[in-house]
């Protein structure tokens, strides 16, 4: 917890350090004959006036800091005897208030609140106080829920965890055999995509849900279904074969018309764009969600299967009999294209940004399944695993890595701090092919 505490005495005329010009405390229209004024994001509190705060969710490292201002008024200075400013678990001041505040000077506490230390939703309550006066602001915490994270697979199954990956539960179990073609979160929902058969080109439809626990259908024609989805520029996008479907709330959905070129299979949201790739070596760009702004191919046969970024790197995997990866430096405008490793069925199929590291995914009758680099361009072995040893991974949240595997007795699920190096979680039912994964998200305000 952290306080900071800044003491500064006004000359004869007020001074712009006294109160910010971005926070005036009198810029309220009220008028008041108080020796002490509490200024909150440039508003003057009255004493015994609720101030509302709602932090990060549970769990995340992100710590809130709320700051008062407060002024000396009178004509005299205020000498405080005691150093009681503030009363209430989850609230905390490290460093003293001030001893004395001279005429128009300011003290800016700083309190912090760090919904890290909890595991679930809670109200915090508090009291911030003038010491040695009857002037006290009651403190009222808002802590959200840990953002849930799910595990979908074939046939309805589906994971939760509320602990950022630490465990998972089963919510519901495999009811049917429509294979799950895509999820994503946005608008304070879930949706998901199922394809009614196995075939490529098959129907689908769509779901929402609030919770991941209890679904229902979308509203959308009965066309082709989507393969993959994200979530950015305030909606859902889908990618349809070669096309694109879009969603403002996933619920209705608006399906764009079919170029008949190649397949795409994988999409993210990075910075202000989507960016997709897939079959033939196809790489495309939206600025707006609706419709293609930039496409190029790789020149080669090869399909993608994965793109993720680093924070200024862009980089797609697949391969046919070889690996392949191709790197982009301005964000999808163009491409540099790396094929490494020569096996018959050679190909990457997952990939992860992770520990300033790229970590991809495969399989292979020669080579690792799991290759690594840190630019893109170099890829080497993970030594920590075993040359055939398969992690399909699913994603990443809160910086821990959860991958399966298929074992011949059935399969299991594993997280870890480095996609390098596996622990077990859970064993997964015999017959469930696990598909995605996708988490609640927040954003700083």
């Amino acid at each position: 917890m952290l306080l900071l505490i800044a003491c500064l005495t006004a000359p004869t005329s007020q001074s712009t350090l006294d109160t910010p010009q971005h926070e005036p405390w009198g810029d309220t229209g009220l008028s008041w004959n108080k020796d002490i004024s509490v200024v909150y994001e440039g508003q003057f509190i009255q004493p015994n006036t609720p101030i509302f705060i709602e932090t990060a969710p549970a769990g995340l490292p992100e710590h809130y800091l709320l700051t008062l201002q407060v002024t000396n008024r009178s004509n005299e200075p205020i000498v405080f005897s005691e150093n009681d400013w503030l009363e209430g678990s989850g609230f905390t001041l490290n460093t003293p208030g001030p001893d004395q505040l001279l005429t128009e000077e300011t003290a800016y506490i700083t309190i912090e609140i760090n919904p890290e230390n909890y595991s679930s939703s809670e109200d915090l309550t508090g009291v911030f106080k003038i010491p040695g006066t009857d002037k006290s602001y009651p403190l009222e915490a808002h802590i959200p829920p840990p953002l849930r994270v799910l595990i979908m697979g074939n046939g309805g199954y589906v994971l939760k965890s509320d602990d950022y990956g630490a465990t998972f539960e089963e919510v519901s179990p495999k009811e049917h055999t429509m294979p799950l073609r895509a999820a994503a979160w946005g608008e304070d929902r879930f949706i998901r995509v199922w394809a009614n058969q196995s075939e490529e080109d098959s129907t689908g439809f769509f779901e929402y849900s609030e919770d991941g626990e209890t679904w229902f259908m979308g509203n959308s024609d009965v066309l082709r279904a989507a393969w993959d989805c994200d979530y950015g520029l305030d909606r859902f996008l889908c990618i349809r074969a070669d096309t694109i479907s879009w969603s403002e709330d996933g619920i209705v959905w608006n399906h764009e018309e079919t170029f008949h070129d190649y397949h795409l299979q994988d999409i993210l949201f990075w910075n202000d764009r989507f960016i997709a790739v897939g079959k033939g070596g196809r790489r495309v760009v939206s600025l707006d969600g609706l419709s293609w702004s930039i496409e190029n191919f790789s020149g080669n046969p090869d399909p993608y299967f994965s793109v993720t970024h680093s924070n200024d790197l862009l980089v797609a995997v697949g391969g046919e009999d070889r690996y392949y990866a191709s790197i982009s430096e301005d964000q999808g405008q163009s491409w540099i294209n790396i094929p490494f490793g020569q096996c018959i069925g050679d190909s990457l199929r997952s990939l992860v940004y992770i520990d300033n590291t790229f970590i991809a995914q495969g399989v292979s009758t020669c080579h690792h399944n799991m290759h690594q680099s840190e630019d893109g361009f170099l890829w080497l072995p993970v030594a920590e695993t075993e040359p055939f040893e398969q992690y399909v991974i699913l994603g990443v949240i809160e910086q821990v890595v959860i991958a399966y595997r298929i074992l011949p007795n059935g399969g299991k699920l594993y997280r870890s701090d480095d996609a390098k190096n596996w622990t077990e979680l859970m064993d997964l039912p015999q017959d469930v092919l696990l598909k995605k994964m996708v988490s609640q998200r927040w954003e700083k305000p």
